[in-house]
């Protein structure tokens, strides 16, 4: 079930036992300031100065992504997207013995700078011991960087190893909601929202 524009206090009625509950990480928990406060029009205007130089889809998008990994290594203003209603979602999640991890787009060369991005506003994934390998970097530590790669495929494999029947996916990007939908909506009980406290372009 996608339900779209919803805040972290309004997701807790699914947060039943047996579920991994999996954010996002930029503009879900955590937001920038200055440059990158409006990141989707950043990106955009980005985008279309390389494409404007080189005329290449691929190589701008290359591009793009390159500059943002730089921005976000250098930025040191960013704040929680809805600090009381993440901490209630999450205390409600670990009453009943569930699961909170990060899964992130970021690639996996920024797995240093993401934990310290978390740790610097108070968040702490569980720790999760998975004997396989999965399509996401990890280090055991609940925050999996997948490189832009797919979400619901790490949500499925995750939930194959460990027996979740249940899961709670919270992401900005409308496609990542329908990547986990389509491919664990077939063995699990999904729960998708697109939270409502950031600006969609």
């Amino acid at each position: 079930m996608k339900d779209l524009n919803k805040t972290f206090s309004t997701i807790t009625e699914h947060i039943i036992p047996n579920t991994l509950v999996i954010l996002d990480c930029d503009e879900t928990i955590l937001k920038f300031e200055g440059e990158l406060k409006e990141i989707y029009k950043w990106w955009k205007d980005t985008f279309n100065k390389f494409f404007e130089e080189c005329h290449d889809f691929d190589l701008s998008e290359y591009k793009t992504n390159e500059l943002w990994k730089k921005k976000i290594i250098d930025c040191d203003k960013f704040s929680h997207t809805d600090e009381s209603g993440l901490t209630k979602m999450i205390e409600e999640a670990r009453e009943v013995d569930n699961v909170v991890i990060i899964v992130t787009a970021r690639d996996d060369e920024l797995a240093i700078i993401t934990k310290k991005h978390l740790n610097e506003i108070g968040f702490v994934a569980d720790e999760l011991k998975l004997k396989s390998d999965i399509s996401a970097h990890h280090e055991n530590n609940g925050i999996f960087h997948t490189s832009g790669k797919s979400k619901g495929k790490v949500a499925d494999e995750i939930c194959k190893e460990l027996g979740f029947e249940n899961i709670v996916f919270v992401d900005d990007m409308l496609f990542n909601l329908e990547d986990v939908e389509n491919i664990c909506n077939k063995d699990y009980k999904v729960f998708a929202y697109r939270a409502d406290f950031v600006e969609k372009n």
